[in-house]
Parts: structure tokens; C-alpha cells; sequence
């Protein structure tokens, strides 16, 4: 059996893609601030969003070891996927990358039948792992 979890994740309605999923204003602004400085973020913004929660050194190698993505995986329409095994989704209350509302938006979007919360930023992977792992583990013998 097929099974997909969603940790604080952006999911798209249809084959729309990641840009059109996001909130406005930031669905019209995202493309062009992509055209024109690319996908890396600055320092600052990837210190307050992503390092939320980290210790210092994560957040300064997570800066040093950024590595942009291809435009196309935030602009690229996705394909049609139906999941027929079960859908889970890992919320992360004190995200600042993607708020708490946006991923009930999600959870709903993606047809979760099984989520959790867990009091992480956006990286609860890096930021609390034991709590993750058990999560991950409780979705996984569900």
C-alpha cells in the first residue's frame, strides 16, 4: 500500500503549481521577484523563516549551503496525482514559512485522513527529530 505524508507542505489544486497555491499578494509577486533575483532568498529572510527555532549553526549552514532551485519547481504546473493510499500531513505550529492556516488549507486540499501537530518552525526535522521520527513512525503503522 502507497502512502504519502506531507510535512508543513504547499499543496497546489489540480495541476496548478506551487506560486499558485500561495496566499495573494504573494501568488502575483513570487514570479516576478523569482525573474528577477532567482530562488535563492536573501540571508536575512532565510534566517527568520526557515532558521526559526534552529540552533545558531544550523541556521548559518543552512545560509552558507543554500542552494537555489530551478524556477520551474515553483512555476511549473504539477501533473495529476490521485493518492489512493493513505494521506498524512505533519503541521508545524510555529512555522513563519507557512503559517498554520495555509497548511489546514492544505491538509484539506490534500484529502489528509491522518495529521498531527508538532510545535517546530518550518524544519521540525533538524529542529526536533526525536519528535519527528515519532510522528513519521505513528503515520507510517497507521
Amino acid at each position: 500500500m502507497s502512502s504519502f505524508l506531507a510535512i508543513s507542505a504547499v499543496i497546489p489544486t489540480g495541476t496548478d503549481s506551487f506560486v499558485s497555491a500561495m496566499p495573494a499578494p504573494n501568488r502575483w509577486v513570487l514570479p516576478t521577484l523569482m525573474r528577477l533575483a532567482g530562488t535563492r532568498p536573501p540571508a536575512r529572510a532565510i534566517r527568520r523563516g526557515l532558521g526559526r527555532g534552529l540552533h545558531i549553526d544550523d541556521v548559518e549552514r543552512i545560509v552558507t549551503e543554500f542552494v537555489p532551485e530551478s524556477r520551474g519547481l515553483y512555476m511549473d504546473q504539477t501533473g495529476q496525482h490521485e493518492w489512493s493510499g493513505l494521506r498524512g500531513f505533519l503541521l508545524t505550529t510555529d512555522d513563519k514559512e507557512l503559517p498554520l492556516g495555509s497548511q489546514r488549507r492544505f491538509v484539506q486540499r490534500l484529502g489528509a485522513q491522518w495529521t498531527r501537530e508538532i510545535t517546530t518552525g518550518h524544519l521540525p526535522m533538524l529542529q526536533d527529530p526525536k519528535a519527528t521520527a515519532s510522528a513519521i513512525g505513528e503515520f507510517v503503522t497507521t
